[in-house]
Order: C-alpha cells, then structure tokens, then sequence
C-alpha cells in the first residue's frame, strides 16, 4: 500500500507550496517526480531545495547515495540498505540540508566523519532526483531540468525580465543624483497571486545613470549594488570626476604607448570608474545599505580619491608599457620555430588586456598585471637558450587549465565573479610566471598540482 503522505500533491519550501507531478516512465525525461516552479520565484529557491525529494522515495535516495560515496567510506556502510535505515530513524522530512543531515548520520553510525561533499548526486537514476518544470504565469513550460544551478543560468535572461514586472514599490526608481531615499534592506516580500516572492533593493548602473531597482536574487543584488554605489558616488562628485577625465586625456594624448590600446574612450572610462572603485571602497568592500553609512563612505572616499587617482594611473601606465614592450617584441620575431609560442603570448595577453582592463580586473590582481606582461617577455627571451622543446613542455603544462577555465566560463559566463573561479583563474598567470619566469616571482606559492586541487574542489 501506497501512503498519501509518502507522495504528496505539492511542497512547501519558504512559505510557498509547489506543485508535484509523478511518471512511471523509465524511458521518458519526466520519470519519477516533477515539481512546478513558476518563473518569478526560480532564483529564490535555496540551492538544496529538492534534495530531500519526496517521503516515499527518501530510503531508496539515501541508499543510492551511499553508493556513490569513496569506496574506502562506502565500505564502512554495508549493506547501505540498513545503514540508509538507520539514518533516516526519527528524521523530520525537510528539515536542514537533506545531504548534511545524511553524513551526519550516516558518520554517527559509522564512527567516522563523513563530509556531505563525499556524496554525487549527479550519479543517482533520474527517478531519484527532483525534476524542476519552470512555467510562465500562462503555465507554459519554459525550461525543464534536474539541475537547479543548471535552469538558473539557462532561464536567467527569461527570470529577470519576469521580475521587472512587480506591482509599484518605493524601492523602484529612476535617476538617483543622491542617496535620499532612506534605508536598503536586505530582502521585502512580494506578493504575486498564490505565490509571494522576495525582492532584493539595490542601487543599479545604467551607462552613467543610476537607479533603485528589486532584483529577483541576492547574489545578482550584490553584484549590482558595487557598482551602483560607485556611479552615484561619482555624480555627486561630477566636477572632481570630470578634472580626472580631463587629467587622464591629456596623459593618454601625449603618451607613446597610447598608439595601439590607451587612447581609447573606453579605456578612459575604465580607469576613471577604477580609480572611484579604489576611492570608495579600497580594502574595505563591504556594501553600504544606510544614508548615513553611504555619507561617512562618501567623505572618506573624496579624502582618498587624489591617492586613488594616483595609483590607478600609475599602475595603468606600467601596464600600458610592458604591454607596448610586448607586443613590439612579439611583431620583431619572425623565427619559425618560436610562432607557436607566440600564438599562446598574445592570446594570453588578448585576455589580460581589454581595452577596459582597469575595471574590468580584479582589484586585488590589478597591480599585478605589469609583472605578468614581464614575465612574458623573459619568456620570449629565453626561447633562444631554452629552445622551443622545452618551452613546449611548459606551455603543456598551463594549457589544461585554461581550457578548463575557457571552457567554464564560457559555458557558465555566471560564474566568472565568483571568488573561487576568480582565484584560479588568476592563479593560471601565476603559473606562467613561475614557469616560464622564476626570476620575477609569484605572489603566492603555485605549482600544477596546487591548481588540480583548485580545480576538484572548484567541480565539487
């Protein structure tokens, strides 16, 4: 016999019921069960939302879970069947993460610590992982898939433009020149019919315009509210940006490197929203949310924004050289042997230096980047010791992980800010210095094997 409670119609998760749909269909991409999530509320739901699945096949999910556990921890836990069985005794359904609340019981019986990350899902049958239907308010199907993170970043266009239209908020406004309109929290309801949402204040950039906006996630809130903050800083200190501007004109008109990259507006504009990033928030990036912090940050920032301006345009300019060096380098070397090198230096240097570079570069890795067009010119150099052999070799050597990284990105373009990919990402140039130019040293120890560990515990 079947209990209605081992197979209910919906779900409740954050106060709002989902409904479920369930298929005895191994041959069909909707076996097992289905839950429907309306649009506005996708990237409101926690990552671990569907993990603990449905009553009746919560058993056979622990079990099968146990199975893809190391086999030197999955020997520990035979038969998974009784082990699965005394881990979920007395559990309450829902409650805390499904895979925390699992390894840490399963370790119990066990005698041993057992991390919640040792388990893959990825690996369970389809019928015992949640498949996720998104639907417009119409009730049409807009996506379909049992990878949460996966339908984000596949709906994510679709998701934002659903969540623009809200009912009127105070906290949706158009042209800001200054900070008056009270406090930002972090998160106010919505209420759509049968379904309430949260929204996420934060001051938005628009060109050079500035705006109060909800935002349907607090991560896509907290990316935007950074350079918000920066652009009204900005406004309110428009005759000081606009004597930077000019400052920087006349540096990048008479400068000899300027012939290829520098003279650009775009760059221009990079190095002044630089230079206004270091002012307001330089070691501390904490995001303001009061009238009264934004005030205090302000002052403090116009006090900082000589040294600012300072910094970011040294750095720039020494940048700007070693990239000018390089690349006249690079156009002298015409012997055969060296071309494939070179063919890896300047798609190396197409990355690290667009023509807005200064913004667009982490602040932390930005004074970094004239040692890193040095250290490929000393590559260059020592091609005619080294050989092309060897320094094939050690190009073998990077390449993996900036594959690695290219491809990523490129399929997840999301995850290009966050910290950990940011940090190998980075850690791939640190690399090249430490192989192709120990002499300029690293900041930080490096080697491939520091960067594969990065990399597992990137995919886990």
């Amino acid at each position: 016999p079947i209990a209605p409670e081992d197979f209910p119609d919906e779900l409740l998760i954050s106060g709002n019921r989902f409904p479920l749909r369930y298929r005895f269909d191994p041959a069909h991409p909707s076996d097992g069960v289905t839950v429907i999530v309306p649009l506005s509320v996708l990237n409101q739901l926690p990552r671990d939302a569907f993990d603990w699945l449905v009553p009746g096949w919560l058993r056979e999910r622990a079990v099968g879970l146990i199975r893809t556990l190391p086999r030197e921890v999955r020997a520990q836990l035979v038969p998974a069947a009784e082990f699965a069985s005394g881990a979920l005794a007395g559990v309450k359904f829902g409650e805390g993460s499904f895979l925390a609340v699992l390894a840490d019981r399963l370790g119990s019986l066990a005698g041993q610590v057992i991390s919640s990350d040792s388990f893959q899902p990825h690996r369970l049958p389809p019928h015992l992982r949640m498949n996720i239907r998104v639907v417009d308010e119409a009730g049409r199907t807009l996506g379909e898939s049992r990878d949460l993170t996966e339908l984000r970043e596949q709906l994510a266009g679709v998701a934002r433009d659903a969540f623009r239209d809200l009912p009127p908020s105070p906290f949706v406004r158009d042209d800001l020149r200054r900070w008056d309109f009270g406090d930002l929290p972090e998160s106010v309801p919505i209420h759509k019919p049968g379904i309430t949402v949260q929204g996420y204040p934060a001051v938005v950039e628009e060109g050079n315009r500035v705006h109060l906006r909800l935002l349907d996630a607090p991560e896509t809130a907290a990316r935007a509210i950074r350079a918000g903050l920066r652009r009204l800083f900005m406004i309110q200190l428009t005759p000081e940006f606009d004597r930077i501007a000019q400052n920087l004109r006349e540096l990048m008109s008479s400068a000899a490197y300027c012939e290829r990259l520098a003279a650009t507006t775009e760059l221009q504009e990079a190095m002044l929203l630089a230079i206004a990033d270091e002012a307001f928030f330089g070691a501390d990036a904490s995001i303001v949310r009061s009238q009264v912090d934004f005030a205090d940050r302000a002052a403090e920032a116009w006090r900082r924004l000589p040294s600012a301006e300072q910094k970011i345009t040294r750095i720039t300019q020494e940048t700007l050289e070693a990239h000018e060096s390089l690349l006249r380098t690079l156009e002298s070397d015409r012997i055969p042997t060296h071309q494939p090198a070179i063919r890896d230096i300047q798609e190396q240097v197409a990355r690290l230096i667009p023509p807005n570079f200064p913004i667009l570069t982490p602040p932390d890795w930005l004074p970094h980047l004239p040692r890193f067009l040095k250290a490929a010119q000393w590559r260059l150099r020592k091609l005619e010791s080294r050989g092309s052999g060897k320094d094939a070799e050690l190009a073998a050597q990077v390449r993996p992980f900036e594959l690695r990284y290219i491809d990523l990105i490129s399929r997840r373009p999301g995850l290009a800010s966050d910290p950990h990919i940011v940090q190998f990402r980075w850690m791939i140039e640190e690399l090249r210095v430490s192989l192709f130019a120990q002499e300029l040293g690293t900041s930080q120890p490096v080697s491939p094997h520091r960067l594969q560990r990065l990399w597992e515990a990137i995919e886990d």
